[in-house]
C-alpha cells in the first residue's frame, strides 16, 4: 500500500513538473509567435 502511495506521490509530482514546464513552453511560444 504505502509503495504505491509513494508511486503516486512521484507520479503526481512529475506531472505537476510536466504541467509548469508545457504552460511556459506555450505562454513563451505564444509571445514570439505574437510579435509581427
Amino acid at each position: 500500500m504505502s509503495e504505491q502511495l509513494n508511486l503516486f506521490q512521484n507520479a503526481n509530482e512529475q506531472w505537476k513538473t510536466d504541467a509548469r514546464s508545457s504552460k511556459n513552453r506555450s505562454y513563451n511560444f505564444d509571445t514570439v509567435s505574437g510579435e509581427p
